[in-house]
Protein backbone atom coordinates (compact mmCIF):
# COMPACT_ATOMS: atom_id res chain seq x y z
CA UNK A 1 0.00 0.00 0.00
CA UNK A 2 1.32 3.43 -1.13
CA UNK A 3 1.78 5.80 1.65
CA UNK A 4 -1.10 8.37 0.26
CA UNK A 5 -3.04 4.51 0.86
CA UNK A 6 -2.27 4.09 4.01
CA UNK A 7 -3.16 7.60 4.64
CA UNK A 8 -6.45 6.96 3.69
CA UNK A 9 -7.04 4.29 6.21
CA UNK A 10 -4.93 5.52 9.46
CA UNK A 11 -6.87 9.04 9.50
CA UNK A 12 -10.45 7.69 9.20
CA UNK A 13 -9.50 4.70 11.58
CA UNK A 14 -8.54 7.25 14.21
CA UNK A 15 -11.64 8.93 14.17
CA UNK A 16 -13.83 6.34 14.10
CA UNK A 17 -12.32 4.32 16.86
CA UNK A 18 -12.37 7.79 18.46
CA UNK A 19 -16.29 7.16 18.26
CA UNK A 20 -16.03 3.67 19.42
CA UNK A 21 -14.77 4.93 22.57
CA UNK A 22 -18.28 6.92 23.24
CA UNK A 23 -19.93 3.85 23.14
CA UNK A 24 -21.10 3.78 19.58
CA UNK A 25 -21.54 0.92 17.64
CA UNK A 26 -20.23 0.91 14.08
CA UNK A 27 -20.56 -0.01 10.84
CA UNK A 28 -19.04 0.36 7.19
CA UNK A 29 -21.16 1.70 4.22
CA UNK A 30 -20.30 2.36 0.75
CA UNK A 31 -18.28 5.66 -0.36
CA UNK A 32 -20.27 8.45 -0.67
CA UNK A 33 -23.44 5.90 -0.19
CA UNK A 34 -25.70 4.88 2.90
CA UNK A 35 -25.56 1.48 1.96
CA UNK A 36 -23.83 -1.03 4.82
CA UNK A 37 -20.80 -3.01 3.37
CA UNK A 38 -21.82 -5.74 5.50
CA UNK A 39 -24.89 -7.89 5.66
CA UNK A 40 -26.43 -7.77 9.28
CA UNK A 41 -24.76 -4.62 10.16
CA UNK A 42 -27.60 -4.12 12.80
CA UNK A 43 -25.88 -6.96 14.95
CA UNK A 44 -22.06 -6.82 13.28
CA UNK A 45 -21.66 -3.10 14.21
CA UNK A 46 -19.43 -2.56 16.89
CA UNK A 47 -17.20 -0.50 18.65
CA UNK A 48 -14.35 -2.92 19.47
CA UNK A 49 -11.11 -0.86 17.86
CA UNK A 50 -9.64 -3.97 16.09
CA UNK A 51 -12.71 -4.96 14.26
CA UNK A 52 -13.08 -1.37 13.11
CA UNK A 53 -9.58 -1.07 11.90
CA UNK A 54 -9.86 -4.02 10.15
CA UNK A 55 -13.33 -2.80 8.12
CA UNK A 56 -11.18 0.36 7.60
CA UNK A 57 -8.47 -1.94 6.12
CA UNK A 58 -10.95 -3.62 4.01
CA UNK A 59 -12.57 -0.94 2.56
CA UNK A 60 -10.63 1.91 2.41
CA UNK A 61 -12.44 5.37 2.08
CA UNK A 62 -15.54 3.92 3.42
CA UNK A 63 -18.61 6.08 5.11
CA UNK A 64 -19.46 4.88 8.40
CA UNK A 65 -22.73 4.71 10.33
CA UNK A 66 -23.74 4.41 13.86
CA UNK A 67 -26.22 2.22 15.09
CA UNK A 68 -29.25 4.00 16.89
CA UNK A 69 -30.88 3.51 19.90
CA UNK A 70 -29.69 1.88 23.45
CA UNK A 71 -27.33 -0.10 21.35
CA UNK A 72 -24.80 3.21 20.69
CA UNK A 73 -26.92 4.96 23.55
CA UNK A 74 -27.70 7.79 20.81
CA UNK A 75 -30.68 8.71 19.08
CA UNK A 76 -31.12 10.91 16.14
CA UNK A 77 -33.24 13.43 14.31
CA UNK A 78 -32.91 13.26 11.05
CA UNK A 79 -33.66 16.38 9.13
CA UNK A 80 -32.80 16.78 5.40
CA UNK A 81 -33.57 19.73 3.12
CA UNK A 82 -35.33 22.72 3.71
CA UNK A 83 -38.91 21.28 3.93
CA UNK A 84 -37.60 18.81 6.30
CA UNK A 85 -36.42 22.24 8.48
CA UNK A 86 -39.72 23.98 7.95
CA UNK A 87 -41.19 20.72 9.38
CA UNK A 88 -39.07 20.18 12.13
CA UNK A 89 -39.70 24.72 13.15
CA UNK A 90 -43.54 23.46 12.69
CA UNK A 91 -42.85 20.08 15.00
CA UNK A 92 -41.09 23.19 17.50
CA UNK A 93 -43.94 25.42 17.48
CA UNK A 94 -46.28 22.61 18.71
CA UNK A 95 -43.96 21.12 21.43
CA UNK A 96 -45.29 20.63 24.66
CA UNK A 97 -42.65 20.96 27.75
CA UNK A 98 -43.01 17.68 29.55
CA UNK A 99 -40.12 16.69 32.08
CA UNK A 100 -40.95 14.43 34.73
CA UNK A 101 -37.10 14.50 35.51
CA UNK A 102 -34.46 16.70 35.47
CA UNK A 103 -33.79 17.85 31.93
CA UNK A 104 -35.75 18.89 28.66
CA UNK A 105 -38.22 16.67 27.05
CA UNK A 106 -40.82 17.16 24.80
CA UNK A 107 -44.39 15.87 23.59
CA UNK A 108 -46.24 16.68 20.39
CA UNK A 109 -49.92 15.91 20.50
CA UNK A 110 -51.93 15.77 16.82
CA UNK A 111 -48.46 15.64 15.20
CA UNK A 112 -50.43 14.42 11.73
CA UNK A 113 -51.22 18.51 11.71
CA UNK A 114 -47.75 19.80 11.55
CA UNK A 115 -46.84 20.51 8.08
CA UNK A 116 -44.27 18.49 6.54
CA UNK A 117 -44.92 15.51 8.84
CA UNK A 118 -47.73 13.51 7.15
CA UNK A 119 -45.68 12.41 4.54
CA UNK A 120 -42.72 13.12 1.93
CA UNK A 121 -39.60 12.20 1.58
CA UNK A 122 -37.81 15.13 3.89
CA UNK A 123 -39.79 14.83 6.75
CA UNK A 124 -37.85 14.46 10.22
CA UNK A 125 -37.29 11.47 10.56
CA UNK A 126 -36.27 9.67 14.61
CA UNK A 127 -33.70 6.91 14.32
CA UNK A 128 -33.57 5.03 17.25
CA UNK A 129 -33.52 0.73 18.28
CA UNK A 130 -32.91 -1.02 14.86
CA UNK A 131 -32.01 2.12 12.56
CA UNK A 132 -28.53 3.85 11.51
CA UNK A 133 -27.09 7.08 10.54
CA UNK A 134 -24.69 7.42 8.10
Amino acid sequence: MTAAGMAEVVRPAAAIVALARLGWRLFPCRRRDKRPRIKGWQDAATSDPAQLVRWARAFPGCNWGVATGAVSGIWVLDIDGPSGRDAFHALLERAVPFAPLPGAAYRWRRLAAVPGLAGGPHRPQLRGHGGAER
